[in-house]
């Protein structure tokens, strides 16, 4: 028996996506603290899982999930956000769910393959005070155990 959440299939899946987004830089929320210099560089993805349940004719579990992609631009307040990072993460989210979405994930608990991922909302910038760039794309996820 596999015991494994709709949300840890998502970040696994996430972290699977590859260049540009950095594996160990994906997670369900921001970090407390973090490096300016690893965080402005590479940026953070996190995964919010909106949604989960079985399909009612399968075995197959449905997940919706928001993907967040955050970007830092180091140097202070007067500094503008760096949205060209946090786009360039959220396209490559995208891009993944359309052009190579079925992969095996093992997240703890488990191994699941996730058959298919399908956009629900395409990247889309989000305002935030805080200096922080952030783009979030809508996922849904089919997956079952593998």
């Amino acid at each position: 028996m596999v015991l494994v959440t709709g949300e840890q299939v998502a970040v696994e899946w996430v972290r699977a996506v590859g260049a540009p987004v950095d594996s160990s830089l994906v997670a369900t929320r921001l970090p407390r603290t973090w490096d300016n210099d690893t965080f402005g560089a590479s940026g953070f993805v996190t995964v919010w899982s909106v949604d989960s349940g079985h399909r009612h004719d399968t075995t197959r579990r449905v997940t919706l999930a928001d993907v967040s992609t955050w970007a830092y631009r180091p140097g202070g307040a007067d500094v503008r956000p760096n949205w060209g990072l946090a786009s360039q993460l959220a396209t490559a989210v995208e891009a993944a769910a359309l052009d190579n979405p079925r992969r095996t994930v093992s997240p703890p608990g488990g191994t699941v393959l996730v058959e298919d991922v399908h956009v629900v909302t395409g990247p889309r910038r989000m305002s935030d005070p805080s200096g922080l760039a952030r783009f979030v794309v809508g996922l849904m996820f089919t997956w079952h155990a593998a």
